[in-house]
């Protein structure tokens, strides 16, 4: 990651040819942005106003080349620098967060038969009164088996 540099903006003006508001091919709109340190540069968004960046506030930012203008002097583009994510785990440095932890084997057979009990009541909303009455006793012997299963888990 490049080193966070820091100013207090200058101007943060849409950036509007021949006074309409561009819009890239990809939804993204441009503000140049100025710096009291001599920097500048564009900013893209796809919010067609921008908020990173407000005149007389002092913000972190980086700064990167961009191709160059005709006259061969530098492009810049200006970004907001992303926090750091840390390998340790939990989240970005500095941060909270709890680590992500995997579920008891219970609570995903848990899930899977809530799931199951769902399409099962979708199925059975659409079966004739003899169909609802075959099913039930077939129904009947399933569920004893998945209790039984599920109580098995618990001890």
């Amino acid at each position: 990651m490049k080193e966070a540099l820091k100013g207090k903006v200058t101007k943060a003006a849409r950036y509007e040819p021949d006074g309409k508001v561009y819009q890239d091919v990809n939804g993204n709109y441009y503000f140049n942005i100025a710096f009291d340190n001599g920097d500048s540069g564009s900013y893209g968004t796809r919010k067609d106003v921008q908020t990173q960046f407000v005149v007389g506030q002092e913000v972190e930012y980086e700064k990167f080349e961009n191709g160059t203008f005709p006259d061969g002097t530098p492009k810049w583009k200006i970004k907001v620098p992303k926090p750091e994510w840390t390998s340790k785990g939990g989240g970005f440095s500095g941060g909270g967060g709890a680590k992500w932890q995997p579920k008891s084997t219970r609570e995903y057979k848990a899930e899977a038969v809530n799931s199951a009990w769902i399409r099962a009541v979708e199925v059975i909303n659409k079966l004739t009164d003899m169909e609802f009455k075959d099913l039930e006793k077939v129904y009947d012997k399933i569920l004893k088996r998945m209790h039984t299963d599920l109580d098995a888990l618990g001890e």
